[in-house]
């Protein structure tokens, strides 16, 4: 790797970290890097009933992350392990997509509505324009190297592409503590909360039983303006 592909380098007492774009040799890996994560937080772990379309779906939507060049992986200097992973969505499915949802579980064809349903509803309220507004949909670290800062890093260089491609805001829906605390801290403003037990398709919620099971009560859509 040379220090033209770099965007930037995170350091840490436990190591160096550089931060680049996200490119295709890294897709597999990155694909596998956020199933792990999704599968194995609060409430999500519960969520994913069909494992292989569900990596799929998802490998399609990083693949356009890749294509608009507007993801940030992170890698171990020393190992050249990649260790995280930061994307964006357009809330457009492609045929692929359509496909794959066509042909999944209903619990992962209600999940994947439930946060359709979710994105429409900001896009129509805040008058959201495709192509000047950024959206980041996936945030994902490898657990060996959490907690020094690199899911921190990953959004700071996400924002930083957003303002170079001339964006107006950035966008995310935050569905756990965490995310919501590093959010905040980046001056993230919220604009809308709604509680896990208010989100249903058809009077459908999956959720219902779990909210208490993991403790975790209400996700938040935060922006920040440029």
């Amino acid at each position: 790797m040379t220090n033209k592909n770099i965007l930037s380098t995170h350091e840490t007492n436990n190591g160096k970290y550089d931060l680049k774009m996200f490119t295709i040799e890294y897709l597999a890996q990155a694909t596998e890097m956020v199933f792990d994560a999704f599968i194995t937080a609060p409430l999500y772990c519960e969520m994913v009933d069909d494992n292989e379309a569900f990596k799929l779906y998802l490998k399609s939507d990083l693949q356009k992350t890749i294509n608009q060049e507007v993801g940030v992986i992170a890698l171990d200097r020393e190992t050249k392990e990649l260790v995280g992973v930061v994307s964006t969505f357009d809330n457009q499915d492609t045929e692929e997509e359509k496909k794959i949802f066509e042909q999944a579980s209903k619990k992962m064809q209600w999940e994947v509505t439930i946060f359709h349903k979710l994105m429409d509803n900001y896009f129509q309220e805040n008058n959201f324009q495709r192509g000047q507004n950024m959206y980041i949909s996936w945030l994902a670290v490898n657990s060996k190297y959490r907690r020094r800062g690199l899911a921190t890093a990953l959004f700071k260089e996400a924002i930083g592409i957003a303002l170079k491609k001339g964006y107006e805001r950035c966008c995310v829906w935050l569905t756990n503590r965490y995310s919501q605390r590093i959010c905040k801290n980046l001056n993230f403003t919220i604009i809308k909360e709604m509680e896990y037990s208010d989100l249903s398709v058809d009077g459908l919620n999956y959720f219902t039983g779990m909210v208490e099971k993991h403790n975790v009560s209400s996700c938040n859509c935060s922006e920040m303006i440029f």
